[in-house]
């Protein structure tokens, strides 16, 4: 009796093998034991890994698509929330004008930089850099208020990059699209 499970392989009735192996399936580790319990049924969607972000650094994605689709649809996503001062797509390397937003009573700035580069398996590897800024108050009236480095307020990085997964329809569930 042949069966098809989760992982896509073809395996013959494992308790019998087991039998004449000599030992019973209760030695087996439990996730060995669950990957054999359940068989894919006709019309189940099989998640696929290589169609997943990866986080592969503290501000660097791998994205398992070309560089130029991943260039397209990094320019759309950052053009549709930010004004551009530079894109430059022989380098890879997307700037944009700093943009203000009020959060909490607090002014905040800040500004994404961006620069994709291609793997050795035509993999594209994003660099992203949000540089945020809050507005210190003057503590007297003599002092002009000045922008202090911020850390980020928004998560502005992980929606930059969940919505590029979106256009490039990879998997861009909202805590596994970005995994380590």
């Amino acid at each position: 009796m042949l069966e098809t499970y989760s992982d896509g392989k073809v395996a013959t009735y494992i308790a019998i093998g087991a039998m004449f192996a000599g030992f019973h399936l209760s030695c087996l580790p439990l996730e060995r034991l669950k990957k054999y319990q359940e068989p894919v049924k006709k019309g189940d969607q099989v998640p696929d890994k290589r169609r997943q972000v990866y986080q592969i650094g503290n501000f660097q994605y791998r994205l398992p698509t070309s560089r130029r689709k991943t260039w397209n649809a990094a320019l759309d996503v950052v053009a549709n929330s930010y004004s551009l001062t530079l894109a430059d797509s022989s380098n890879g390397l997307i700037a944009t004008d700093w943009d203000r937003f009020y959060l909490n009573k607090d002014i905040f700035r800040n500004k994404i930089s961006m620069r994709l580069t291609t793997t050795i398996n035509k993999e594209t590897i994003i660099t992203l850099h949000n540089n945020v800024e809050r507005l210190s108050r003057g503590a007297a009236a003599e002092f002009r208020p000045v922008w202090l480095p911020s850390s980020d307020p928004t998560a502005e990085i992980s929606r930059l990059i969940k919505n590029i997964a979106v256009l490039l329809k990879l998997d861009a569930d909202t805590e596994s699209a970005v995994t380590k």
